[in-house]
């Protein structure tokens, strides 16, 4: 995240490099999701990084862990749901 919002210097070779990052992040979590939760829908992964990234945003700009027990929270219940 901050690769891509501390310049404005960002070509399509950044993007790429960003997005493959993400990409393999959320096929991580779709892993961990799925050997645990086979059900599991295939939002789940997409979701739980959605929590992870604001998580790290809201707890850099707070300067608190507050958001990351709190993304956590809502993971269990996401995970919860679909189990």
């Amino acid at each position: 995240m901050n690769a891509i919002a501390e310049t404005d210097e960002i070509v399509d070779v950044h993007r790429t490099i960003i997005a493959d990052h993400k990409r393999a992040l959320i096929e991580h979590v779709a892993a961990l999701a799925l050997a645990d939760h086979p059900d599991a829908p295939p939002w789940l992964p997409a979701a739980i990084g959605v929590l992870i990234d604001g998580a790290i945003v809201q707890s850099a700009v707070f300067n608190t862990g507050a958001p990351v027990a709190a993304a956590r929270s809502a993971a269990a219940q996401l995970i919860g749901v679909t189990s």
